[in-house]
């Protein structure tokens, strides 16, 4: 990912030196996205900003949407929820608004759906996945979301069913707060399937793994009943 800061930094220079407005976007949006995800969230939201209102002078309607999603991330991995549903719903109303192809629309509905899973929410987290599931192949998000309901609803069979199609999209997802989210629900499938054992081994993983969303598992009951049934062993 350091490389490909370098490389976005070098576009934004060469959008500065041309006047490219819509190169200038992008770069800042993708240097913000880079930030991310070597856990420089502190950085990255004045990157998504300013390409935002870059995005939104010149009615780049794509990149507007991307960079809500991107801040929605960072709301999420940071345990606030409604700010992270709040921009989920700009993003994705847009997107519908706009017009814009499906995978623009998924993307910030799976976001949704997960901030609605983690308030507790769980009626409308489902409608979330079941939606994107209906429409088309469902992307890390909605099956890591997908494998937290099935756990709160006792199916670990199906669980697993979405934790083993996370575990393979997570090879291609640059963000490694996602891996921890992977960590913490094969924990909870090995805990349900009575193997504590298991479970404490992917917890560890869980909360050691490079960049893990710590104030996500604090602010999500049901991650913190997780942690307290493993540290109570």
């Amino acid at each position: 990912m350091e490389q490909a800061l370098i490389f976005f930094e070098k576009s934004l220079q060469i959008g500065r030196n041309l006047g490219d407005d819509t190169k200038i976007a992008w770069s800042l949006g993708n240097i913000g996205s880079a930030h991310i995800c070597l856990g420089n969230c502190d950085s990255a939201i004045p990157l998504l900003l300013s390409a935002k209102a870059i995005f939104e002078q010149i009615k780049a309607l794509i990149g507007v949407v991307f960079c809500l999603e991107e801040l929605g991330l960072i709301a999420l991995f940071r345990g606030e929820f409604d700010r992270a549903q709040t921009l989920a719903d700009q993003a994705e109303n847009l997107a519908l608004d706009a017009g814009l192809s499906l995978d623009f629309h998924q993307r910030p509905t799976a976001l949704k759906g997960m901030s609605r899973l983690m308030k507790g929410d769980l009626t409308r987290a489902i409608t979330c996945f079941q939606d994107i599931e209906t429409a088309g192949t469902p992307g890390l998000t909605t099956c890591l979301g997908t494998g937290f309901v099935s756990i709160v609803n006792q199916d670990a069979c199906r669980a697993a069913f979405y934790e083993k199609k996370a575990k393979h999209l997570t090879k291609s997802v640059h963000k490694p707060q996602f891996i921890a989210l992977s960590y913490l629900l094969q924990e909870a499938i090995f805990l349900q399937n009575k193997d504590k054992a298991a479970a404490a081994s992917k917890l560890d993983l869980a909360m050691n793994a490079p960049l893990s969303p710590s104030k996500l598992f604090n602010a999500w009951p049901f991650a913190d009943s997780l942690i307290c049934q493993i540290r109570q062993v």
